[in-house]
């Protein structure tokens, strides 16, 4: 699996101190972790985060070059911001014959629309800390406890959302 990642949901996983999740699941399910260029420089004008460097480091998540898009696509993703638009082409890029699957880790619902449309998978962070549950990489309470963290951060999530993602989660 090709995982593509934007800068918020970066962020989002170091809010709840959760981006060992990022490392477990490479070493465990194989999948590679890749952000764009832009993704990158966003990170590091905000100041990137011990655990996001290490990653960096060690390869664990890669930074990829944007390809040069075909004025079609392009034009299908005019209004994104331009660190999920250049995920999406990077991605876009890679087929699913050459690379395996691919995967939009990324809370914006316009990418979440445009990746779906590309044949492209995506979660948001509530669907990948589930993911993460499920596979029991992270127990029910450390889950609850990284949606209250987001919560403290601003995060807005419904109740509906919050009760959905709380019922799903398993002991483990």
């Amino acid at each position: 699996m090709n995982v593509f990642v934007d800068t918020s949901f970066l962020r989002h996983l170091e809010y709840v101190r959760r981006v060992g999740l990022i490392e477990t699941i490479h070493s465990k399910l194989g999948w590679k972790f890749s952000i764009g260029q832009t993704v990158f420089n966003e990170l590091e004008k905000g100041h990137i985060g011990a655990d996001i460097q290490r990653l960096l480091d060690e390869g664990v998540i890669l930074v990829e070059k944007p390809p040069s898009p075909s004025r079609t696509l392009n034009s299908r993703l005019v209004g994104l911001d331009p660190g999920e638009r250049e995920l999406l082409l990077i991605a876009a890029q890679c087929t699913d014959e050459m690379f395996g699957k691919r995967l939009i880790l990324t809370d914006d619902r316009r990418a979440q629309s445009e990746s779906g449309r590309l044949d492209i998978d995506s979660l948001e962070i509530l669907g990948f800390l589930s993911l993460c549950n499920e596979k029991a990489f992270l127990s029910k309470m450390d889950s609850i406890c990284a949606l209250s963290a987001l919560k403290n951060h601003g995060f807005y999530i419904g109740e509906d959302i919050e009760r959905d993602f709380t019922n799903r989660l398993r002991d483990i």
